[in-house]
């Protein structure tokens, strides 16, 4: 009799244990308790640094750079009579082209599939100007920062209008790109016309930042 009521009494108890644990897990099993790692918890959407978001995120710090590069780019066209460390200018000027290829990487980048011939070539002319303004002085002593200049500015006009044409890009931009171009040209070359440049890059810088957050 003592045996069969200890017999019972293991029973009893080994019931309860096995209860206690399927509460525990839940009736579907422990399968059903969801993402156990940050692999799986990232496909859930929980990480935020999938490539989609990455992405994002680095169009839109391409976007503020280009709007930086913009207002330095406008307020550069004073940097010669306002800056008198050669120096100092210098490093205005490579920081203005290096917030322009940001702008111009993250104008293009996303919309690049949808865009027409035109636009990427807009944007390579406009990119090499702005390598060869940067780089031409350490393979020649000829100036060629009117060239490299020039396919700058034809360069984001191209892109400009590729990006007006497919919808984007309100029609005043690329107008004001063409109008930057003319201006300027005619400060370069015509004689006692030297204002017409400072006029040139003020607009160009404040109209590349307007298509710049376009991008954001």
């Amino acid at each position: 009799m003592r045996d069969e009521r200890r017999q019972r009494v293991q029973l009893t108890a080994g019931d309860d244990r096995r209860q206690a644990r399927a509460a525990e897990q839940g009736p579907s099993g422990p399968s059903d308790r969801g993402p156990t790692n940050g692999t799986e918890r990232g496909r859930c959407g929980g990480n935020p640094y999938t490539p989609v978001v990455v992405a994002d995120r680095t169009v839109r710090a391409g976007a503020l750079l280009g709007v930086i590069g913009g207002g330095l780019r406008a307020a550069g066209s004073f940097a010669p009579a306002l800056i008198a460390s050669d120096r100092t200018r210098a490093g205005l000027y490579v920081t203005v082209d290096v917030c322009l290829a940001a702008g111009l990487l993250s104008v293009y980048m996303p919309r690049r599939r949808g865009m027409s011939a035109a636009g990427p070539v807009g944007f390579y002319l406009a990119l090499a100007g702005l390598i060869a303004t940067r780089i031409s002085a350490a393979f020649t002593r000829v100036d060629l920062y009117p060239i490299s200049a020039a396919a700058v500015a034809i360069g984001v006009m191209v892109l400009a209008l590729s990006e007006w044409r497919a919808g984007r890009l309100a029609a005043w931009i690329p107008g004001a790109f063409a109008l930057s171009l003319v201006v300027g040209s005619l400060g370069t070359f015509v004689a006692g016309a030297g204002s017409l440049f400072v006029v040139s890059g003020i607009l160009f810088g404040v109209v590349f930042a307007a298509m710049a957050v376009t991008a954001r």
